[in-house]
């Protein structure tokens, strides 16, 4: 195809020829044999040759064909003209501008107008006639029956039915004509032919929900949704509508054998309860009248059925606990391939209550049925047990009633929804008690959200990673035992099989998630003369502190003359008395929520009134004596008429609060001073007003009252003992902010200098140290010493590092928590608006993540001594602000009776200073960090406690001494990283460590016992010379005797007397001696010049005791040894002097020294320079300094612990205590690191240490002599060899 339209051909046709004529000219004769209507005259194209060639065409006989309009007319109604060739559009909607037609549905042969060859079975007639067929839906108010029951008369009726006649004259063509037949049995479409009604019939269909109190949802048909009935009052007593059955049009409803699917579900059907007196319906009760469901199939979903009618009627009052359900059914599912065909729901039913009284706390369920809902059935492993239930009865009830209360405690108990599936009932009475056993099984679903790990993680001994079983079921239920439902006492219940591997079907209901035809929500009307009621019923939104129910008090100026006439009239209502014995409570707590009224004049004063009243003698008037009026303003007064209506009763009270909110939960809290007759009124924990006078004795009783239009509820009310300590939250003034906190402490002065310092630096005194030239010891020396210990403190007063002052807020201490229960801010007074009467924050959330979500939190230690209780001496209390102006009082959220000492075990009372909070979200819990002690100021350790809230209570959860350090001053806080960290001060004395200076020998000369020096020995000792140690280095001289003196000594040859002849002397015959009797000797050869001594030898011998009894002894740590144990320190030292050669040994000729400089010690005093001292000996503290530090320990993931990771420092805010610093915003960048160590501070230790030595480095012996010879043990074996002076000494200090 080229993409032209397609145009139909002329079908068949039949052709003659005549024979040929004069010119062989030829006639053809063509008839068009099913073409339909009149076809348009034929043309030819002429290629014939020959003289006056030619072709000529002409009809002989027209094609019939219809044309013009017609119209139709019905019930008085006539349509536009229509077209002989209208389209079914166009048709079907001529036929929607008749008023009494809803729908149409109309289709027409030749659809597609390229029939005209003739050859569509579907195709028009042979004149161009067309076959609609047509049907159509008429207004039910018109012509349509609907009876409302069964029995009504009117479901035999028939009512009147019209046709429609055909106006034909604007019709052309041959015969032409409309032919109107009633069915669809001519029809050549399938399923149309098939429906074989010749008369008008009532159908529903096309999925639309049922309407009565409300509109059902519109269906996916032609059919519209039928319109509410009846009206809200009930003055028919009839039922709600059954829903639409499947199908687009009627025709495919029955094409297949079988039962009809699809069908729209039931409408809900009437109760009507007529009472004399009361009619209750307890909370157990329930009156159900709800709309069935929509079938689900795959060509389409029923519509839902609409909700029926409850009517009750009662001559006194009606009390509603139960629940009313007159809600519509859900449309049915369409099918997966058809799913935009879900059934619409049906609309909610009606319920009227009449009764000069009516109170109402249960539900009233009217809302509309949802629409297109799938219903699956699943198969779901489940756990079976089986349970005996046993009860005890104060009544006798029906079997049924007992079934349905112990399924509701099951299903409560083991965590919902819990499928009872089989019971039987047993029932005994002993002693007029009616005990009753139900046996029943019960199936757990293993997939059940609701039944999570969380939820039974509160029983002991099961893990939060659970797995069903029997111990863990019977525990659950072992936990709920002794419950009191509906005066049935559950006694105690057992499960006496377990199964954890069956099998159940479930059916489950999935909507649609575009579906858009829910049903609408039907109607509720009472009517009662009584404009006031009050009751304990469900609060809407929830009551206070999350409770479900509350105390309701309502009242109402509408109301009606003795003539019926509806009027407006002023009514208050002096509620009930609770009385209680005459007391003095010192605390009065209490929720009140007043509601928006719709439909009621707004009225100044309008409210309630809580009053504490003493009823005195029962002849005299109550009398309020303290009391709080909450409406359009909230007021408080004391010593006034207990009745709202007095005309000037809200004159002697003062506005405490101008613009409060409606629909909002407050807490109002009265605290008495009855000593002081004062009181003081706080709403949401902020005070509002303190010190107001009262005057009474005592109270008795509590009044609850109501004025003019308004809904008021009550919950949680409480009379007794402050239990908050007299605590109070910041008052900010212009003078400054007044804080409840105790005086804050610091460390003490002992605890700041350290042991027994007076807080100044102590110096050492100053001295001189002696030698060889000075004996006489040390000596004391004019000026300043060393000092001995450093006091550096920076801050410090008379109380210690800081004076103690009155408890301030410091920003530290504050932490800023948002997205949890407490952190909504509340509305400012200033928020109220003309424009808004309710305020512009109201609509925004009030909590957590809201517009006005945020608050700092301050957490105080508050001591107390309290005479009612231990319990109540002291702890840790908390408010909070939006403002940093107003607080709120968040409670006493630690006692110090919960703490104890971990570390020594020591007794109370404890208390802690400077808590500070952090919340970890690893753990979901708020961790409190205090500094913990005793009266006596002895521990000075660290305490924790853990909450899951941030108003607590808080848990203790230990106490010890962080990284080893005692604190006074602390504070927790996360750095930009979030690391938790704690930051703390603590005082130190840090050492100074130096060894002990050994002073290094000075040389001296060596002198003779005379003290004058030995200038011989002096350099023999001092520089080695081979010279002077060879003995024999004048063995010639020596032979030949020229070391001795010479002289001549004359002999006595027979006395042998001897005589020295002097030099130059001879007798008379002029010789020496006298001959014969004398002979000559002669001695030695040495000779001197005058002044001289004769030669001798330069050897200087050590066991000459005049050259060995000096010995050094320049300073105390010198020990010396004599010259001649020097002398034999070296094997070579150790010999005779003469070397073993005597002096006539020929040998001596050739003897030739060795030098013994290098094996023995002889010069044992060699000249050496004069050294400082040395800083070899023992370790010992030179000076001490008092400083103050910092620590940043890094916290644990639980942040209950220090992990070592941390940083210290030496410093002194200048902001004041750790708790000062504002970590949070920034003011620092204190970290810990992560390096592991600790925050004592080591002695600070110089270069040098203890030398080995540094005792026998200046001895030349320890015990005797020569012990430290180079061939003792000690020198061979330990390496302690000899010593000589100088080579012991050092430069520096090593």
């Amino acid at each position: 195809s080229d993409g032209s339209p397609v145009v139909a051909g002329v079908g068949n046709v039949t052709v003659t020829r005549s024979s040929s004529d004069s010119s062989e000219g030829y006639t053809w004769k063509v008839t068009f044999d099913t073409a339909i209507g009149n076809i348009n005259q034929m043309t030819a194209v002429s290629y014939l040759r020959g003289i006056q060639a030619s072709i000529q065409i002409s009809t002989v006989q027209q094609g019939n064909e219809i044309g013009g309009f017609f119209r139709l007319s019905f019930e008085g109604y006539l349509t536009e003209p229509i077209s002989s060739r209208a389209s079914a559009e166009t048709f079907k909607n001529a036929l929607l501008n008749l008023p009494i037609i809803t729908s149409a549905a109309v289709s027409r042969t030749d659809p597609t107008e390229h029939c005209d060859d003739g050859f569509c079975l579907n195709g028009p007639f042979p004149s161009r006639g067309l076959l609609w067929t047509v049907y159509v839906t008429t207004n039910i108010s018109q012509d349509n029956i609907s009876p409302t029951s069964p029995s009504s008369p009117l479901a035999l009726k028939q009512a009147p039915f019209y046709r429609f006649v055909a106006v034909t004259t604007d019709l052309t063509g041959t015969g032409v004509n409309v032919a109107i037949t009633f069915g669809t049995s001519l029809s050549n479409e399938s399923p149309q032919n098939l429906l074989k009604l010749t008369s008008p019939f009532s159908l529903a269909f096309g999925g639309a929900g049922g309407s009565y109190g409300g509109l059902g949802g519109s269906g996916y048909g032609v059919n519209p949704v039928g319109p509410v009935y009846n009206d809200k009052q009930i003055f028919d007593l009839v039922g709600g509508s059954g829903g639409c059955m499947r199908g687009v049009n009627p025709y495919e409803i029955n094409l297949l054998l079988g039962p009809v699917n699809g069908l729209g579900g039931h409408g809900g059907g009437v109760i009507e309860i007529v009472g004399a007196n009361d009619v209750i319906i307890g909370s157990f009760g329930k009156l159900i009248a709800r709309g069935g469901d929509g079938e689900q199939s795959s060509q389409g979903g029923g519509g839902g059925g609409s909700g029926g009618t409850v009517l009750i009627s009662s001559g006194t009052s009606i009390l509603m606990e139960g629940v009313i359900d007159v809600s519509g059914g859900s449309g049915g599912f369409g099918g997966v391939e058809h799913s935009y065909l879900g059934g619409g729901g049906g609309g909610g039913g009606r319920i009227a209550l009449y009764a000069e009284s009516i109170t109402s706390s249960g539900i009233t369920a009217l809302s509309g049925g949802r629409c297109a809902v799938r219903k699956e059935l699943i198969s779901i492993p489940v756990v079976n047990v089986s349970i005996s239930l046993y009860m005890a009865l104060i009544s006798d009830l029906h079997r049924d009633r007992l079934v349905y209360l112990g399924e509701l405690y099951l299903n409560v108990t083991l965590f919902y929804p819990a499928a009872v599936q089989s019971h039987t009932i047993r029932k005994t009475t002993i002693d007029g008690v009616i005990h009753a056993v139900m046996d029943t099984t019960v199936l757990l679903s293993h997939n059940d959200e609701a039944m999570t790990a969380a939820a039974y993680a509160q029983f002991a001994n099961f893990s939060s990673s659970f797995n069903y079983s029997a111990a863990l079921v019977q525990a659950v239920l072992n936990a709920s035992q002794g419950i009191l439902v509906a005066e049935v006492l559950m006694v105690t219940s057992e499960v006496t099989a377990y199964d954890s591997e069956s099998i159940f079907q479930q059916i489950i209901e999935i909507d649609s998630s575009s579906c858009e035809n829910r049903g609408g929500d039907g109607t509720l009307y009472t009517e009662a003369k009584m404009t006031t009621k009050m009751f304990v019923g469900v609060a809407n939104n929830g009551a206070a502190e999350q409770t479900s129910r509350a105390l309701f008090f309502s009242n109402r100026e509408d109301t009606n003359t003795s003539s019926g006439s509806a009027r407006e009239a002023p009514f208050s209502w002096n509620g009930p008395i609770i009385p209680f014995p005459p007391a003095r409570p010192s605390r009065i707590t209490f929720y009140t929520r007043t509601d928006s009224i719709s439909g009621e004049s707004t009225k100044l004063n309008y409210g309630s009134l809580f009053s504490l009243i003493t009823r005195g003698d029962p002849n005299l008037n109550i009398s309020s004596v303290i009391g709080v009026y909450f409406g359009t303003q909230i007021f408080h007064g004391a010593n006034f008429g207990s009745a709202v209506d007095e005309k000037a009763f809200l004159k002697r009270m003062v506005t405490i609060e101008n613009y409060p909110i409606l629909d909002r939960w407050y807490k109002i809290d009265i605290r008495i001073q009855w000593d002081m007759q004062t009181y003081m009124v706080l709403i949401d924990d902020e005070i509002v007003t303190s010190k107001q006078s009262f005057h009474a004795d005592d109270v008795d009783g509590i009044r609850l009252s109501v004025y003019r239009s308004v809904d008021v509820w009550f919950d949680e009310m409480y009379v007794g003992f402050d239990n908050t300590m007299e605590f109070v939250c910041p008052v900010s003034l212009r003078t400054g902010t007044g804080t409840a906190a105790p005086e804050q402490r610091s460390w003490s002065f002992e605890e700041v200098h350290g042991g027994n310092s007076n807080g100044y630096t102590e110096y050492y005194q100053m001295t001189r140290h002696y030698n060889f030239l000075s004996t006489v010891g040390s000596i004391p020396f004019d000026g300043q010493g060393e000092i001995k210990d450093n006091q550096d403190i920076k801050l410090q007063y008379a109380d210690g590092d800081y004076p103690i002052t009155q408890g301030n807020i410091h920003a530290g201490a504050l932490v800023y928590l948002t997205d949890s229960l407490r952190s909504g801010k509340r509305p400012l007074d200033q928020s109220y608006t003309s424009a808004s009467p309710k305020g512009l924050w109201y609509g925004a959330k009030d909590g957590a993540g809201g517009a006005g979500d945020g608050r700092q939190f301050w957490y105080t230690e508050y001591n107390y001594k309290s005479s009612l209780s231990p319990v109540l001496n002291g702890g840790v209390a908390a408010c909070s602000s939006q403002d940093l102006i107003s607080w709120r009082f968040e409670g006493i959220v630690f006692h110090y009776t919960n703490l104890s000492d971990m570390v020594f075990g020591t007794d109370g009372p404890f208390y802690v200073e400077r808590p500070k909070v952090l919340f970890n979200a690893a753990t979901s819990s708020y961790v409190m960090w205090a500094v913990m002690d005793n009266n006596a100021r002895s521990l000075a350790m660290s305490a924790i406690a853990t909450s899951v809230y941030e108003d607590g209570p808080f848990l203790f959860r230990r106490s010890f001494y962080p990284d080893g350090n005692r604190t006074r001053d602390q504070v927790i806080y996360k750095t930009d990283q979030q690391t938790a960290v704690l930051g703390r001060t603590y005082y130190q004395t840090v050492e100074f460590i130096l060894p002990g200076a050994i002073m290094q020998p000075v040389w001296e000369s060596a002198k003779g016992r005379d003290g004058v020096i030995n200038f011989r020995s002096n350099y023999h000792r001092a520089v080695y010379d081979i010279g002077y140690d060879n003995y024999n280095d004048i063995y010639n001289q020596r032979w030949r005797t020229e070391d001795v003196e010479y002289k001549v000594m004359c002999v006595n040859q027979n006395t042998g007397e001897e005589r020295e002849v002097p030099s130059g002397q001879y007798n008379a015959d002029g010789f020496i001696c006298n001959d014969p009797e004398e002979r000559k000797v002669v001695i030695g050869q040495g000779v001197a010049p005058k002044g001289f001594k004769i030669l001798t030898s330069r050897f200087v011998s050590p066991n000459d005791s005049e050259n060995s009894w000096w010995r050094p002894t320049s300073v105390p740590g010198v020990e010396s040894q004599a010259w001649s144990s020097n002398y034999r320190d070296g094997y070579c030292g150790i010999r005779k002097l003469n070397d073993d050669l005597n002096i006539k040994d020929p040998n001596l000729a050739n003897f030739i020294p060795v030098a013994r400089n290098t094996c023995s010690n002889i010069a044992d005093n060699p000249v050496h320079e004069t050294m400082q001292d040395k800083l070899i000996g023992v370790l010992r503290i030179v000076n001490t300094r008092r400083a103050k530090f910092i620590a940043l320990s890094q916290l644990t993931e639980d942040y209950l612990d220090t992990t070592g990771a941390l940083s210290a420092f030496e410093g002194e805010l200048e902001s004041g205590n750790l708790i000062s610093m504002i970590v949070e915003m920034g003011q620092f960048s204190f970290t810990s690191g992560s390096t592991i160590q600790s925050t004592f501070r080591p002695p600070v230790r110089s270069e040098y240490d203890t030398a080995v030595d540094y005792k026998t480095r200046f001895r030349q012996y320890i015990l005797n002599v020569n012990d430290r010879a180079s061939y003792s043990l000690a020198c061979v074996i330990d390496g302690d060899c000899p010593v000589n002076f100088r080579d012991q000494l050092k430069k520096g200090h090593k």
